[in-house]
């Protein structure tokens, strides 16, 4: 996140807490342990603590993606086409973006 190095130690050190908060959470609105119930809870946790570490460091590369793949899950593929974008522009080259945009043109696949 070389665009963020402006920005406080302390509040990247906060930003990168929330975004492995939504990490786990996003993990577990996965999990096909929980109900139905627990897992969309799980989601709109994640979603809140992206929205947090956003909100205190907008160019965070690594939320910018995260959230990227909760808007796909959600079906909202502009919006996760436009994040992940965002989050290559913030810190080029990382891999899962890469991988994350190979995801999403195969969603975005008309049948």
């Amino acid at each position: 996140q070389h665009h963020n190095a402006h920005l406080p130690r302390s509040v990247q050190a906060q930003a990168a807490r929330l975004v492995l908060q939504a990490n786990l959470a996003y993990g577990e609105s996965n999990s096909n342990g929980l109900s139905y119930v627990q897992r969309l809870k799980a989601r709109f946790e994640c979603r809140e603590y992206l929205d947090q570490a956003l909100a205190l460091e907008p160019e965070n590369a690594a939320a910018l993606g995260l959230l990227g793949r909760v808007e796909m899950d959600d079906g909202q593929l502009e919006k996760a086409h436009v994040l992940f974008n965002a989050s290559l522009n913030s810190q080029p080259g990382q891999s899962q973006q890469y991988c994350n945009l190979g995801y999403w043109a195969l969603k975005s696949e008309r049948p």
